[in-house]
């Protein structure tokens, strides 16, 4: 009787444990998604089910459905997540959203685990309103023949894509945001489609991590617009493998006004000699102050960076690998492994050293028999007091000329040149300033 007794209780306990680990769990099909005439309105009664439940629940997706209407997730952010499991969902309608809510960006903690999308490029079909779906995470997803993933005509916030698959064809970018808010991409496989990813105005720290774009007819990453203004706020771009990409790999748009900052690194760039291949890893647009980095990376085509459409900076290329035979262009805006390649404006020519700026000019005059001239040299930018200037003297043979001293006066230097010789003597002169990244005297 004692063994019997016990052996209930045990079966009763295992049964109520079983219970509590599955009453968590929805199978859609249960819903009669598959074979229905709506599936949509099937699918939808399963969610609606689980957000009632008022905790986390995992939802089972069915494993091949088309969903031509849409789903809204209207959980109101009270942070019991949804998780959805593997399925096969399929759409053609370019009308709205597979996945929406009712709510702007007040529902979240919405999973997809191992979940397949697809649709025929071209279609106009759009997964997720990133606009009204905060917190949304895509794990090992697939989407096939997907012209949008995630669309946000405002802000995404908070998405997280980790090792998804985007590919088999898809119109226009996949992932086409206004504007984002501590985005994620990691492991991810984007090719043989039209563009990547675009955040048009507003970057507040963006991420894409070991990840590859390849074969895409369009730009790969495109961030900030050429008409309309944005700024940046934090992007960081690392081991990220570029091939054969025929617009763009990165590109910065031209009315970016702040890039503040962004880092580019570890990134590899193949093109297979086509000559229609995008030419550059980054290409460098915009009016940034806030600085762009692009560290350790490896170009087999053509260079790591192009400056040639920058128009602010500065533009730090430290430490890359470009195309054997690439010559970086004259820019006053870009720093080659800490230093400034040269330019020369209005006759002064300025490099640059580590964090220091240097600027070099050059005059000629004539100096009179036995005499002491002034000669200015006028830099067109402040000279201060704590700025290293350096005057030469190039001696002709049998001249007798000195520079007494020397006078710093605004933005320029009036050198004082003695003549001792008999005759006017032509007085080859040059003035160096070292100027210091941060002037604590002006």
């Amino acid at each position: 009787m004692k063994v019997d007794e016990g052996l209930r209780r045990l079966s009763e306990h295992v049964g109520k444990e079983l219970a509590s680990q599955t009453s968590n769990i929805i199978y859609a099909e249960k819903f009669g998604v598959s074979g229905a005439s709506d599936p949509t309105a099937r699918l939808q009664a399963a969610i609606d089910e689980a957000i009632a439940r008022q905790e986390a629940v995992r939802i089972v997706l069915p494993r091949y459905v088309t969903i031509d209407g849409t789903i809204n997730v209207n959980s109101r952010e009270n942070r019991y997540p949804l998780y959805f499991e593997g399925g096969s969902l399929h759409r053609t309608n370019p009308t709205g959203f597979m996945f929406d809510a009712d709510i702007h960006n007040d529902n979240s903690d919405i999973f997809f685990t191992g979940t397949q999308f697809k649709s025929s490029p071209g279609s106009g079909a759009k997964i997720f309103n990133g606009d009204k779906i905060i917190r949304l995470q895509t794990r090992g997803c697939s989407f096939r023949g997907v012209d949008t993933v995630l669309r946000s005509a405002h802000y995404a916030q908070s998405y997280r894509s980790i090792g998804d698959i985007v590919a088999g064809g898809g119109v226009g970018y996949a992932f086409d945001l206004d504007a984002c808010y501590d985005t994620v991409f990691d492991n991810l496989l984007l090719e043989h489609r039209e563009s990547g990813l675009r955040v048009r105005t507003g970057i507040r720290d963006l991420k894409m991590r070991s990840s590859c774009l390849e074969g895409l007819t369009g730009t790969a990453i495109q961030l900030g617009d050429d008409e309309a203004a944005g700024e940046s706020q934090l992007v960081l771009l690392e081991g990220i493998y570029f091939e054969a990409n025929r617009v763009a790999n990165i590109r910065f748009g031209t009315a970016l006004n702040r890039i503040g900052p962004a880092s580019v690194k570890h990134c590899l760039m193949l093109g297979n000699g086509a000559p229609t291949f995008a030419e550059s890893i980054v290409d460098a647009g915009g009016r940034g102050v806030g600085g762009l980095f692009v560290e350790r990376n490896f170009s087999l085509k053509g260079t790591c960076v192009d400056v040639s459409r920058a128009a602010g900076g500065p533009i730090y290329s430290r430490w890359n690998r470009n195309k054997d035979g690439y010559a970086y262009p004259v820019n006053p805006y870009l720093f080659v492994d800490g230093n400034k390649i040269q330019s020369t404006t209005g006759g002064v020519t300025i490099s640059r050293f580590g964090d220091f700026t240097r600027l070099y000019r050059g005059a000629s005059q004539s100096i009179p028999a036995n005499s002491t001239q002034q000669v200015t040299i006028d830099f067109g930018t402040p000279i201060y007091k704590d700025d290293v200037i350096s005057p030469q003297l190039l001696l002709e043979s049998g001249a007798s000329l000195s520079v007494n001293h020397y006078v710093r006066s605004g933005h320029t230097v009036h050198l004082y040149v003695t003549n001792k010789s008999s005759g006017a003597v032509t007085a080859d002169l040059a003035v160096t300033v070292l100027k210091f990244p941060y002037s604590v005297s002006g």
